[in-house]
């Protein structure tokens, strides 16, 4: 007799030791390379995301001797209107209607409206195409528009 009662008190405790082993080797599962592998992957999509969706747009400034250069702007104060030889218009450097552009400023804070609006005016454009811009944005409010033109001398390359 003692030994059935001792056999089936050793089952039990071997089940019991069954069961620490799993526990044990749950707790111990080694997460380390599972941090590295996002961590790798946060780094690629970082520097394979194109954050800056702004295009470059060809565009000939007029020369002008009395030229200065623009104040320093971080980037997301710069409001550039970018007037084309044909007419069109880009607004910083995405391609916009007349429309658009009064709708870009109209929702602009009121405090945006002390910046300076620079408007990059293609040589070959019309005066009257310039002047409607400029007539535009003094309705709206933006009394510091600034044409800009490279100084003279200079070639764009």
């Amino acid at each position: 007799m003692r030994r059935a009662a001792a056999g089936s008190g050793g089952g039990r405790l071997r089940a019991r030791r069954r069961e620490r082993g799993r526990a044990n080797a749950i707790s111990g599962i080694n997460l380390t390379p599972l941090f590295d592998m996002l961590f790798l992957l946060l780094i690629f999509v970082l520097v394979a995301a194109n954050f800056d969706q702004r295009q470059v747009i060809a565009v000939d400034l007029p020369a002008a001797a009395t030229a200065k250069a623009a104040p320093a702007a971080g980037a997301e104060q710069r409001m550039v209107v970018t007037l084309h030889a044909n007419g069109e218009l880009a607004w910083n450097g995405t391609p916009v209607s007349r429309e658009e552009i009064a709708e870009h400023l109209r929702a602009l804070p009121e405090l945006s409206r002390l910046l300076p609006l620079i408007v990059e005016g293609d040589a070959a454009a019309s005066l009257g195409s310039g002047i409607e811009l400029l007539d535009l944005c003094r309705k709206l409010g933006y009394r510091n528009c600034v044409f800009e033109v490279r100084a003279k001398g200079i070639r764009e390359q």
